[in-house]
């Protein structure tokens, strides 16, 4: 007598567990707030432009700066993604998608990657960059506006724990176990 009863509540479960695999509204926020701030990229021109020309990094053989330069960074995106949403809220993560989505966030975004391009090979990243054009007046007041914001400082707060605490200590490894040499 209970089989007919116990049947739909089994359904109901099973298809609950199916949704909870699908990326939740905040991740899609967040992978879309990731591809707008052109974090791999970045990081790989980084990356490249330090194994390639920094000198700290010529004592390393040829083949461990080159295999580098060119190793799969893709895991930061998810890094950067996890410290998103440690440190902002989805409303704080919707807002940051506007924002970055509007033409004054984007040549905020392309300014920004200006101002270190000499430390970068990234020359697709640095086309486009070049072919962003000058902002406006208003654009300017809009970048100002943000940079002055509590989200701005987030931001800032993201990029330090990110690149300065979470790249070295799982970056490093995952670059070594791509480049190291064989033993």
């Amino acid at each position: 007598m209970h089989a007919p009863r116990l049947l739909p509540a089994v359904l109901l479960l099973l298809n609950g567990s199916v949704r909870s695999d699908e990326p939740s509204r905040v991740d899609v926020q967040v992978q879309a707030l990731v591809r707008l701030l052109r974090v791999e990229p970045i990081v790989e021109g980084t990356v490249r432009y330090n194994f390639l020309h920094n000198p700290r990094m010529q004592s390393l053989p040829e083949s461990v700066r080159t295999c580098a330069a060119n190793a799969d960074l893709s895991f930061f995106n998810d890094i950067y993604a996890g410290v998103v949403k440690e440190t902002l809220t989805p409303a704080e993560i919707a807002a940051a998608v506007r924002y970055f989505r509007s033409h004054a966030g984007y040549i905020g975004i392309m300014l920004s990657i200006r101002q270190g391009r000499a430390n970068l090979d990234a020359p697709e990243l640095l086309r486009e960059v070049d072919a962003a054009g000058e902002p406006s007046a208003e654009e300017l007041r809009k970048i100002g506006e943000y940079v002055r914001s509590p989200l701005a400082g987030k931001f800032r707060q993201i990029d330090l724990k990110a690149r300065g605490e979470l790249l070295p200590s799982i970056g490093t490894p995952k670059l070594m176990a791509q480049c190291a040499p064989k033993s």
